[in-house]
């Protein structure tokens, strides 16, 4: 995801379904709103089907933790 123009950071998390089957998520921030539709087909280039996440979700700035780090914890559930 951060080979997509205005995307300064990404992360990608393997969630859990009502089914209890996972699925990926990806999360990124950026400076515009950055459509869906476009981002999975700039995946879809360089990257095999089973590694384009199920999910996006566009965040203001990726939570963080006190040191720094990505705090997973406060990542959204994706709707």
């Amino acid at each position: 995801m951060l080979n997509v123009p205005d995307i300064q950071e990404a992360a990608a998390a393997a969630l859990k379904d009502a089914d209890d089957e996972y699925y990926l998520c990806g999360y990124f921030a950026a400076d515009k709103t950055i459509q869906i539709s476009e981002l999975r087909e700039r995946m879809a280039r360089h990257l095999p089907g089973y590694m384009i996440p199920a999910h996006f979700v566009q965040l203001d700035k990726m939570p963080l933790t006190p040191n720094g780090k990505l705090n997973r914890q406060l990542l959204p559930a994706p709707v």
